[in-house]
């Protein structure tokens, strides 16, 4: 018998569990210091959520912060991002409470170079989201 994902309802009933309504979105204790995100493997974020040492909700969080000091150390640098990321990590992690992960990528941010075709990236970012990958949006080829 397969697990199938929560519904609507229950995914929002979730979330609402996560999020609080505002501009500063989420507040999440973090039992342990998140690792440096300039050199964490896939592998120690997978073994973070996996311990509950984080949650999705807080690598989000990270991500944005790291991204909005690229920026503003590299004015030429752009990151069109996703505004919804917060809200799916927020379901991913009700997920990896309540069922088991989709696959590796359960959870883990990524972002997507901007030179993938319009119609590649459709594919890419589908076959991501369905293995529980958050995109956090796009970012300029050579910035990384």
């Amino acid at each position: 018998m397969s697990v199938k994902p929560p519904s609507l309802f229950w995914a929002l009933l979730a979330l609402g569990q996560f999020l609080h309504i505002s501009r500063q979105v989420v507040s999440v204790s973090i039992t342990t210091p998140l690792p440096d995100l300039d050199k964490v493997s896939e592998i120690e974020l997978q073994a973070g959520l996996t311990s509950g040492q984080f949650t999705s909700v807080d690598l989000i969080k990270a991500y944005f912060s790291r991204i909005e000091e690229a920026i503003l150390q590299v004015p030429m640098l752009r990151a069109v991002t996703n505004l919804s990321a917060l809200q799916e990590a927020a379901i991913l992690d009700y997920e990896q409470l309540t069922y088991v992960p989709r696959s590796a990528l359960h959870g883990i941010p990524v972002l997507v170079k901007d030179n993938v075709a319009t119609v590649a990236f459709e594919g890419v970012a589908k076959r991501l989201r369905e293995a529980g990958a958050i995109i956090l949006g796009m970012f300029p080829e050579g910035a990384a």
